[in-house]
């Protein structure tokens, strides 16, 4: 087994609060190797509905017009790019931590209490799972709250591989 280490640029976003307590927690970061990890997974399926409230993943409708800079040649379901000012769902989102899509109710929630709930914080992809941003909760319990961008910086990440395929990620402080 080779195992190798390298140090990547990577946009780290720094998330206000933690994944699974939407209201408190200390600030946590991701990378966006860490979020291409989880959407590479097996078990993570693509997009297969527009629905906002049913299995994960959801669509996004971008009601906070947070990503209307990145509709743009987007495609739907159905292949069709829509008008750059259109309202047609091209975002899909998915959990950015643990989460089994295998096991999940109608309402995209874990079907046992011993699974790990969706947190706050979401990758949001297109149609093909291509990763475009992270957003997190707003503050507040439930999901009718809405979404909001997260503060990024760029900075090093060490990335641990095993034959080639990534073990371990670890975002390194700021250099000062």
């Amino acid at each position: 087994m080779a195992i190798t280490t390298e140090f990547v640029a990577d946009d780290i976003y720094m998330f206000p609060r933690g994944h699974l307590d939407p209201r408190t927690g200390p600030a946590e970061e991701m990378c966006e190797l860490q979020a291409r990890v989880i959407l590479s997974y097996s078990s993570t399926p693509m997009p297969s509905s527009e629905a906002t409230n049913q299995k994960r993943p959801h669509a996004y409708r971008d009601r906070e017009r947070l990503l209307v800079h990145l509709r743009r040649d987007l495609p739907t379901l159905n292949g069709i790019v829509p008008p750059p000012g259109g309202e047609d769902i091209v975002f899909w989102m998915y959990v950015a931590g643990p989460f089994n899509y295998q096991q999940q109710t109608q309402y995209g929630q874990p079907l046992w209490h011993s699974l790990p709930r969706p947190g706050a914080w979401r990758i949001v992809t297109d149609k093909n799972k291509n990763f475009i941003i992270m957003l997190i909760h707003t503050a507040g319990r439930g999901t009718r709250n809405g979404f909001q961008r997260v503060p990024m910086r760029r900075g090093l990440v060490e990335v641990t591989r095993r034959d080639g395929i990534i073990v371990e990620i670890k975002i390194l402080p700021p250099i000062m």
